[in-house]
This record gives structure tokens, C-alpha cells and sequence, in this order.
């Protein structure tokens, strides 16, 4: 939804990220995959589910250094919408998204409006779609 103006650059640490945060409960979800497929189409770029970099440390200060605040909230939402794509938030996935929190430096304010924000576009959208297979 947030992810068609990143760069190059972005868009490749976004991946890593991404796969990173689908592996943080040590399964994926096919909801997990297909969101992760939707992302690459959204950045034109061609699909990977392997990491080029798997220090989540580093690919997180790399994006904090060069990104303005509302991408890295763009990030984050995309981020925790793949996190709760299959209606489980496991402690790992927690663990990811204080760190997320952390080394972009929100406040715990806004990780809680980002987190609820998503949760009810996501709904919205859970609602959206089943008016438009009903009728």
C-alpha cells in the first residue's frame, strides 16, 4: 500500500525485513507469502523470500539513516501488517516489532497508533472484501 515510492535500496532492506519478520515465529504462513509476493508486485521488483542480509540490527539502522520519519511509518505499518496477517502475534514477532520501535526511534505512543491504525485498516479491508463476494 506504502512501499511504491522507496528506493532501490529500501525496497531491498523492506524485503529482508519482511522475510525476516515471516521467519520470526520459526513457520510461514501461505497469508504470510502471498502478502510478501503483493509487496514485490507493489515495488516492481522481482520476488525473493531468502534474505540478503540477515542482521535485522543493521538492515533497521541502514533504514533509519536513510529514510524520513513518515517512510519509516510506512515501513512499519506494511511491517506489522504481515506480522498479524495470520491472526497470531507470536512473542517473537512482539520482540521484532520493539525493536522495530526502538532502533527508529518512535515513541510508545506511536508504535501503539501505527499497531492499532493497521489492525482496523486491515479489518476494513477483511469487511470490504467479504461485501464484495456477497454480493
Amino acid at each position: 500500500m506504502f512501499l511504491d515510492n522507496l528506493s532501490e535500496e529500501q525496497k531491498n532492506l523492506f524485503i529482508d525485513l519482511a522475510v525476516i519478520a515471516m521467519e520470526a515465529n520459526g513457520s510461514v504462513d501461505d497469508s504470510e507469502t502471498a502478502l510478501l509476493e503483493k509487496y514485490c508486485r507493489e515495488m516492481a521488483i522481482k520476488y525473493r523470500d531468502k534474505v540478503q542480509n540477515n542482521d535485522c540490527d543493521k538492515i533497521l539502522e541502514r533504514l533509519r539513516a536513510i529514510s524520513d520519519d513518515a517512510t519509516l511509518k510506512k515501513i512499519t505499518i506494511e511491517i506489522i501488517t504481515l506480522l498479524y496477517i495470520d491472526n497470531n502475534l507470536a512473542d517473537e514477532e512482539d520482540e521484532l516489532l520493539n525493536k522495530i520501535q526502538e532502533k527508529f526511534q518512535f515513541s510508545t505512543h506511536l508504535m501503539g497508533e501505527l499497531i492499532f491504525v493497521t489492525k482496523h485498516l486491515m479489518l476494513s479491508m477483511s469487511f470490504a472484501q467479504g461485501i464484495i463476494c456477497r454480493y
